[in-house]
């Protein structure tokens, strides 16, 4: 625990295999197999292999590597758009593995969110509309999608974005972001 802050997310073992029977591999990766001899003698692919990690309540933590050594993998597991082969996602303490569709939905809209690399932005919206999609899909009225606004702002300001980066769209702005970002979508939390 950082700071003596409570853990807020937990990765427990957790291995992901991509390609048919992922479960059939799965003991062949636990037994040390390479992922070049996993993906000659099977045609499939290790994402990630037995990671373990601890994030504390506001701390930052920072998910850094090669193209293709499974950041944005790692990263998709935070909120089951990637399920892992093999270990537990923690979110709060709660396993979020045994979440249903709808509490899965719920999980998604009211405590995680992501903002993918550009590729995934809105081309005809700003940087700050980009930023505050996910909290203007949960604003009701006016006042609430100012409120998102000026919550995307700060982010925004905080990654060191001035004013007219963060007012242009995302193809005339020095915003590229080379990695996922996450954020929690709540008015009410701070960078």
């Amino acid at each position: 625990m950082a700071d003596g802050a409570p853990i807020k997310i937990e990765l427990k073992g957790v291995t992901k295999i991509f390609g048919p029977t992922p479960a059939k591999v799965l003991p062949m990766v636990e037994a040390g197999a390479s992922k070049d001899e996993v993906l000659e003698q099977t045609g499939h692919t290790v994402g990630l292999r037995d990671v373990s990690l601890q994030i504390a309540q506001g701390q930052t933590f920072v998910v850094m590597g090669l193209s293709g050594s499974g950041k944005s993998t790692l990263i998709r597991h935070l909120n089951r758009l990637i399920d892992p082969t093999a270990g537990q996602v923690l979110v709060d303490g709660e396993d979020i593995m045994g979440l249903g569709e709808r509490a899965l939905t719920d999980f998604r809209r009211a405590r995680m969110a992501m903002v993918f690399q550009r590729f995934g932005l809105f081309p005809h919206r700003t940087v700050i509309e980009n930023v505050s999609f996910g909290l203007d899909l949960r604003a009701s009225g006016r006042a609430a999608r100012e409120e998102s606004r000026a919550k995307a702002r700060e982010w925004v300001a905080t990654v060191g974005l001035d004013g007219s980066s963060a007012s242009a769209l995302p193809a005339r702005s020095p915003w590229t972001p080379t990695s996922c970002s996450w954020t929690r979508p709540s008015a009410r939390s701070t960078p």
